[in-house]
């Protein structure tokens, strides 16, 4: 561990499998930002030679870290946040965790960090929109909004109308873009290697803001300019089962409360509204919800990966 450093480091975290494209437009808005970061360590599943020449070509605050199989995102996450306690150690004041297909406006971290300032949350979280301009995995307020005016929500001008300039409190955010404080990583726990994709950071931000409490600021939006995919493709097909795993997994056995049991159901329905419904997509929702809730493991685990290669058997023709 380096110990003669006296500066505090904000460190952030991507994880990327095979967005070249993406990922570039990250760190571009990365470099652009007004309050610059001070550490950016970049985790590459597919440990390909041209990201690391392009991580490495925005200088000495860059880093690549390339693994040696596809752990997913989760287990990504933690390698870098291993990575970070063990190199900058107590001067580690921050993690700025973010998707690679993030898009962070260039006052983005300035205004988290000023946020930070004004409460003492461990999770400070923007509003996410998607390619379209429309919300994104908009957190859960503790203090309920209406159901009325929350299905009234489609755009980011519609939060801030309704909760102003006020710091939100929130049960859980999404991956996409958040700032954490590193003492409630270290005194939480990192995220977890056994969650493989979608529903990591619903776990991560629930644990965290259940002892440390997190804010949504809704003056802050953060593009997530995700890539188009198939609503048939194999990729869909493997997040949607992740993410139905997952949640059966945590609403089973770890965060028991009606929101997480609401969760699964409504991550059911998501699930067959993105698939469509067909013996297939039955099959592998059931599989995934046994394999959270009767097996008790989440995606990241042997039942997920099985459920992983079956898919990949129905999708090249493999019986």
């Amino acid at each position: 561990m380096k110990t003669s450093m006296t500066k505090k480091h904000l460190v952030v975290l991507i994880a990327t499998y095979r967005r070249r494209n993406e990922l570039k437009r990250c760190l571009d808005c990365l470099e652009r930002q007004t309050h610059p970061p001070d550490q950016v360590v970049v985790l590459d599943n597919a440990a390909e030679a041209d990201i690391k020449t392009l991580v490495e070509s925005f200088g000495a605050r860059f880093h690549y870290l390339p693994l040696p199989v596809n752990l997913g995102c989760s287990a990504a996450l933690k390698t870098g946040e291993e990575y970070a306690f063990k190199e900058w150690g107590e001067q580690l004041s921050h993690f700025w965790i973010m998707d690679d297909d993030a898009a962070p406006e260039p006052h983005t971290l300035e205004q988290l960090l000023d946020a930070d300032r004004q409460t003492t949350a461990a999770i400070i979280t923007p509003i996410c929109t998607t390619p379209a301009g429309e919300l994104f995995g908009l957190p859960d307020a503790v203090k309920p909004v209406p159901r009325k005016i929350r299905k009234a929500f489609r755009s980011s001008r519609d939060v801030q109308n309704y909760f102003g300039v006020q710091l939100v409190p929130i049960y859980w955010c999404t991956g996409v873009s958040c700032l954490v404080k590193s003492r409630a990583v270290k005194e939480s726990g990192l995220h977890r290697d056994d969650f493989w994709m979608q529903g990591d950071d619903l776990e991560f931000s629930m644990r965290i803001c259940r002892q440390y409490g997190g804010v949504l600021v809704p003056w802050v939006v953060t593009p997530h300019l995700y890539p188009a995919t198939g609503k048939g493709s194999e990729s869909a097909h493997i997040k949607a089962c992740s993410l139905l795993q997952n949640t059966t997994y945590l609403g089973a056995h770890e965060i028991r409360t009606w929101r997480t049991f609401y969760y699964i159901f409504a991550n059911l329905w998501r699930f067959f509204k993105e698939l469509g419904v067909n013996a297939h997509t039955v099959r592998y929702g059931l599989r995934a919800m046994f394999n959270g809730a009767i097996l008790a493991e989440p995606a990241g685990r042997d039942s997920g990966a099985r459920l992983r290669q079956q898919l990949a058997r129905d999708f090249t023709g493999i019986n």
